[in-house]
């Protein structure tokens, strides 16, 4: 009998220690996992913040692959409020990728808030995704092939409502470039730093951004005019001053005219067209600088825009067709008679 219950303390043991092995294993296999969760959403402001302005992506799948090696160790999509989650991740180092192939072709993926995860017993960890638009310098957004969806950012040499129509002009240090179609808020001034969302095209010869969203971003220092004589300004030196802001000085008034208002908003309007040269007599360098109704060149302002008055003017470099360009003041102030 007392061996007898030996053996039955012993068999109770035994089983007893296997529970405590199969408990204890459960844990360890509890606890040596992790989750990796986090948001996919589209920027549509350009700033790489999460905020009102940006929606969320449905749909996007998102893989965890491990490092070093091309084994995907998780899949999923995104859901309708742009979040994903991936619950007992094995402990390790992962590479959090994107399928290219789900977002569409004509955003991509900016940034992610950590290309690499190193998941530990127990962690919860959050990636959040970024997609949006490339954002390019000016210089760059002229050389891309028409239909890409772009961010530039820069100064505003002439906004939305000067000259009545759609149309801008906005430079960087490396460019500058003319705006069509720009949309009407929100509304930024000359000068104004800001964002800008539009779509590679060209006009005129000419690379421009269509259908152009605006996002301010504040007051800055504004641009500071190239000087060029009145030739320069005729031919933009080149085409390479399209758009650009330019400073012409001591011209003489050649020729003036009253010609059909360029803007698109009422009230309908007459604008005085401007012929001058540096030298009044080579009518080669002669320039055509249009005093836009819009912009303020009404009534009595007029005046003294008359033949052999001495002008000096800033305007932006509008093409005319021909090779040639047109210099457009902004306001009032940019066009001057000595």
């Amino acid at each position: 009998m007392r061996w007898r219950a030996f053996g039955v303390l012993a068999l109770v043991a035994i089983a007893t220690a296997r529970c405590d092995s199969a408990g204890e294993g459960r844990v360890l296999e509890i606890s040596a996992t992790g989750i990796v969760k986090g948001l996919v959403y589209l920027d549509r402001n350009g700033n790489r913040q999460v905020d009102g302005a940006d929606t969320v992506l449905r749909g996007v799948r998102v893989r965890l692959i491990g490092v070093g090696t091309l084994d995907t160790a998780a899949s999923v999509q995104s859901d309708s409020a742009g979040g994903f989650r991936v619950p007992n991740v094995p402990i390790g180092s992962f590479v959090v990728a994107l399928d290219t192939t789900t977002i569409g072709d004509t955003v991509r993926l900016i940034q992610l808030s950590a290309a690499q995860v190193v998941v530990r017993p127990g962690d919860s960890l959050t990636v959040t995704a970024t997609i949006s638009f490339p954002a390019v310098t000016v210089r760059a957004a002229r050389q891309l092939p028409a239909g890409r969806k772009v961010f530039v950012q820069g100064i505003l040499l002439s906004p939305r409502p000067a000259f009545g129509d759609t149309t801008g002009h906005l430079a960087d240090t490396s460019a500058a470039i003319r705006l069509t179609r720009m949309r009407a808020a929100p509304v930024a001034g000359i000068g104004d730093s800001v964002r800008l969302l539009g779509l590679t095209t060209t006009r005129d010869g000419q690379a421009t951004l269509d259908d152009v969203v605006t996002i301010p971003l504040g007051p800055s220092g504004g641009a500071l005019p190239t000087v060029v004589s009145a030739a320069g300004a005729r031919s933009a030196n080149g085409g390479a001053l399209d758009a650009a802001l330019v400073f012409v000085g001591d011209v003489t008034i050649v020729d003036t005219a009253t010609v059909p208002g360029t803007g698109v908003t009422p009230p309908p309007t007459s604008d005085r067209r401007l012929t001058v040269d540096s030298t009044p007599a080579d009518t080669a360098g002669r320039v055509e600088v249009l005093l836009d109704a819009h912009a303020g060149f009404t009534g009595l302002v007029l005046a003294p825009f008359l033949p052999d008055s001495v002008l000096n003017v800033t305007g932006v470099l509008v093409p005319a067709g021909g090779g040639r360009w047109r210099l457009k003041p902004r306001i009032v102030s940019d066009a001057v008679v000595r």
